[in-house]
């Protein structure tokens, strides 16, 4: 009869006490937006990490201080074009949960960031193994952990501020610089020291 078949994703709810709506959906759990790719034949999928040039797209994160990860499913998608010139672009997650691609074990809690070598992986990080270089590279915080050294899709919360300003890092690094020329400072006048009480033991 021409009809076609239909699946309840979500709901528009209201209790009736006030004007306000909530939006409901199912597995989908974060908002994106879509964008174009900067090749728009580059093979880019959901979970993968990206960087934004402009307002284009790319698994290529060298250089770049923007890292997002590629919706699989968006509860909201915006600024996406209809038809053809759809397949030019991805759907990013900006905030929310979304599965991230990533290589190694995952423990909960752990970071998650850009594997440098431009293939869209992350890797895991505890917090307590995490460099100031590490911190300019988030992608998102994980929620559930997975043991194994392949490549799996972990829940992780995106789009949250988790980064430490630049400036504060290149900071920071200079004083881990000069404690450690300190130590060497140090180090150097317990050795002369030293030397000093042995010559005046032998006189």
């Amino acid at each position: 009869d021409g009809s076609v078949a239909k699946t309840i994703c979500g709901a528009v709810e209201s209790d009736g006490s006030s004007p306000g709506v909530t939006w409901t959906s199912g597995a989908s759990a974060d908002f994106a937006e879509w964008l174009e790719r900067v090749n728009v034949t580059e093979d880019i999928n959901p979970g993968d990490i990206i960087s934004v040039i402009g307002s284009k797209i790319t698994k290529n994160t060298s250089g770049s201080s923007h890292y997002h990860v590629v919706s699989t499913s968006p509860a909201i998608l915006g600024n996406c074009p209809m038809g053809e010139a759809r397949k030019k672009g991805n759907p990013v997650a900006f905030i929310g949960q979304a599965p991230v691609n990533v290589i190694g074990s995952v423990s909960t809690g752990d970071y998650i960031i850009q594997s440098g070598n431009n293939d869209g992986m992350g890797i895991a990080k505890s917090p307590d193994d995490m460099t100031f270089e590490d911190y300019t590279m988030i992608v998102g915080r994980s929620w559930e952990s997975s043991e194994g050294e392949g490549l799996k899709q972990v829940n992780a919360a995106v789009g949250l501020d988790q980064k430490i300003p630049k400036k504060v890092i290149s900071e920071l690094s200079r004083v881990t610089q000069l404690e450690s020329q300190v130590n060497e400072l140090k180090e150097m006048y317990l050795q002369l020291a030293s030397k000093l009480e042995a010559q005046d033991g032998s006189e």
